[in-house]
């Protein structure tokens, strides 16, 4: 067996500094590559959430001001807010550009659009339903139930029962 001398050892120093020296840019692109997805995944979840939040309000009859502005609050920065009214749907759509921390800074769309039935009124379903409506509001034959009695109290006397 060969014992390595001194010469040997000093020919390969210097070695680690040049391997380390081409290796580290690629890892540095390889994080900047996963910290670029994460940052788009996290734009697209956000235009996500905004759309869907939006058309909520949009579909419940919320003015078009706060559903834009509630949007807004939850998509990424200078993201684009659009609400149409399609028959019976109201449709948003919230777009953003996002700028990766790459070189060059690329920049990579992002876009979710959302869609919700118009919800109908409370008056609107008892026009069209008529008494049933009427009746679920006030009670049997029409009139308010009474808040003394065991059936608006949630509570009816239990049958072989002694108080």
């Amino acid at each position: 067996m060969k014992t390595r001398t001194h010469r040997d050892r000093t020919a390969d120093r210097g070695t680690v500094t040049a391997e380390t020296a081409l290796v580290l840019p690629v890892v540095v692109l390889l994080l900047a590559l996963v910290l670029a997805t994460g940052q788009v995944t996290a734009a697209q979840m956000d235009c996500v959430d905004a759309s869907r939040c939006a058309a909520r309000l949009a579909a419940r009859g919320e003015p078009r001001d706060r559903t834009v502005a509630a949007a807004r609050s939850l998509a990424p920065p200078g993201a684009d807010v659009t609400v149409r009214t399609l028959g019976d749907q109201v449709q948003v759509t919230v777009a953003a550009v996002v700028a990766l921390p790459l070189p060059g800074r690329p920049n990579v769309a992002v876009r979710a659009v959302s869609r919700s039935h118009l919800e109908r009124s409370w008056e609107a379903a008892a026009e069209r339903t008529g008494t049933l409506v009427q009746a679920a509001r006030t009670g049997p034959g029409g009139s308010r139930p009474d808040p003394a009695s065991p059936s608006a109290r949630g509570s009816s006397p239990t049958p072989g029962r002694t108080a």
